[in-house]
């Protein structure tokens, strides 16, 4: 019986080892499935963040984008705004120079202003002709106040007989110019300032005299030589055509000569063209006008005689168109040294109308009076001259 026994214990010892094996087994089952869980967890998490990401990304750049386009279709508007009023009073002017030019040059202003309200009070969109592809833009003008300035018109020239030749208008313009683009992003742009007209003729009643110039030069061949650069006041004409070369240049009346091209100087190379501004190989010559450029104007005739200019010298008005006698000349003019005109004429020498009876030589005519060649040197008068 004992050995009997023993051996059943044996067995059941023999059978109990794996039966615990196989629980531990079980209770691991699931493991895999919560990891793989997890991982598909933190996955999903890290898209979403992503595409969260990308996404604001985008929507900034379109905010960007629109805005920007939004600016630039104001920007835009404010260019065609300006252009349109600048073309209204251009339009009003007449083919015939007419003084003054403009007759109510206020009604102008007037209908320019309601022309931009009317035409371009609501978005107007600027994909047309070969932009039509482009990025969609458009503008509105949501503020305009055009107004002729206080002052103005003036006259900036006149004729022989005293008649308006030349006048300057300038208009005071504020404009606030609204634009969009494919969002409802809008950009708001302004900007004020002034609109300045010169407007030049002749009055076909009346002829213009070469005296009527502060500089008037009869013959001025093309590419013949350049103006010495510096500020010039008074009316200009040339029955030639002016010239330039590199430098500063200020001319602050109107301007104008019968040759229909300018000259400009660069170097050695002489340039003609139509327009008051050239640029050359990076080089640019542009004389400042500030009362405007003339090209292609009617010749100028010359005097038929010397008398009026005679008599100006004189008497310092030259009204006395009859030619002045040797004694008369005699009477009132001296050279430098104060000799006295030749009672008889003279060939040559430099003469001027001037009295040192109580003092210092008082210059009491017109100019100087030239006879025959002349021999003119400048020189400076002091060091700081």
């Amino acid at each position: 019986m004992k050995l009997i026994m023993t051996r059943i214990e044996q067995l059941c010892d023999v059978t109990a080892g794996p039966a615990r094996h196989n629980n531990v087994r079980v209770n691991e089952r699931g493991v895999a499935l919560v990891i793989m869980l997890l991982i598909l967890s933190l996955t999903t998490a890290l898209g979403l963040g992503m595409y969260v990401s990308a996404n604001s990304d985008l929507m900034i750049n379109g905010f960007y984008r629109n805005f920007h386009g939004s600016f630039y279709g104001a920007d835009s508007g404010l260019n065609v705004a300006r252009a349109q009023l600048l073309n209204q009073v251009v339009a009003a002017v007449p083919s015939t120079f007419a003084v003054p030019p403009i007759a109510n040059p206020d009604t102008v202003a007037t209908n320019a202003a309601n022309y931009l309200s009317t035409n371009y009070g609501n978005l107007v969109v600027l994909n047309a002709g070969q932009a039509a592809n482009s990025w969609r833009e458009q503008f509105k003008i949501s503020n305009v106040t055009f107004a002729l300035a206080p002052g103005s018109p003036t006259v900036t020239t006149r004729d022989g007989s005293g008649n308006p030749t030349g006048y300057n208008y300038i208009y005071n313009y504020s404009l606030t110019s609204m634009g969009a683009a494919q969002g409802t992003e809008q950009a708001s742009v302004s900007e004020s300032g002034s609109l300045i007209l010169n407007i030049s003729g002749r009055a076909t009643s009346t002829t213009q005299s070469f005296a009527s110039f502060g500089t008037f030069v009869d013959n001025y061949p093309p590419c013949f030589g350049w103006l010495i650069p510096g500020t010039m006041t008074g009316p200009m004409f040339t029955n030639g055509a002016w010239q330039f070369t590199t430098g500063s240049y200020i001319f602050t009346d109107p301007v104008g000569q019968v040759n229909a091209n300018a000259d400009f100087w660069f170097g050695a190379s002489c340039i003609q063209s139509p327009t008051s501004r050239y640029t050359y190989r990076g080089q640019t010559i542009a004389p400042t006008f500030q009362a405007g450029f003339n090209l292609g104007q009617p010749a100028v005739s010359l005097p038929t005689n010397d008398y009026s200019q005679k008599r100006a010298v004189l008497d310092g008005l030259g009204t006395n168109t009859t030619n002045p006698t040797n004694a008369e000349l005699n009477a009132g003019l001296k050279n430098i040294t104060g000799t006295s005109y030749p009672p008889g004429g003279a060939t040559s020498g430099v003469y001027v109308a001037y009295n040192n009876s109580t003092g210092p030589n008082v210059m009491i005519g017109g100019g100087l009076y030239v006879e025959g060649n002349a021999s003119v040197t400048l020189s400076p008068s002091g060091a700081s001259a």
